[in-house]
């Protein structure tokens, strides 16, 4: 009997150190949940923070996108009113240059025209005095071609 017990005493250990074994086991398997779960959680925040950061990040894409359309639109405008700009000074120059053209022939034309007006003046003299050489020329046919009040009588 006393080996019995001796045998029962030891099986009695082998199964404590058994149920110790499981529960530790029962232990090490609990914190692998825990740790999964931990890790799990972990990952889904990691996740989520990853897509926040990446519609933040398209957020930012799209308005630099659209910074840089209204960019290349005014960069489109400003070059359009400089060769509105540039057309409006080439008109303003051919303008001017057909001015000073125009007042060229104007003055050409006065000059001409006060060329004109002296050789008149002078032909008119002309005129004048030959009128008056030829007044002055009948007068004095008429003189002595008339008969005086003498010879008439």
């Amino acid at each position: 009997m006393a080996r019995r017990l001796s045998t029962l005493e030891s099986e009695v250990g082998r199964l404590r150190d058994l149920e110790a074994e499981v529960e530790d086991a029962k232990a090490s398997a609990d914190a692998d949940v825990k740790a999964s779960a931990d890790a799990d959680a972990k990952a889904s925040a990691d996740a989520d923070a990853a897509r926040i950061a990446a519609d933040a990040a398209a957020r930012e894409a799209a308005a630099l996108r659209r910074e840089v359309d209204a960019a290349r639109a005014a960069a489109e405008a400003a070059e359009g009113a400089m060769r509105l700009e540039k057309d409006a000074r080439a008109a303003a120059e051919a303008t001017v240059a057909a001015l000073r053209d125009a007042k060229a022939r104007a003055d050409a034309e006065l000059l001409d025209a006060r060329r004109r007006l002296v050789d008149a003046e002078a032909e008119r003299e002309k005129s004048l005095e030959a009128a008056a050489a030829a007044a002055s020329l009948a007068a004095a046919v008429a003189e002595r071609t008339t008969p005086t009040a003498e010879e008439k009588g």
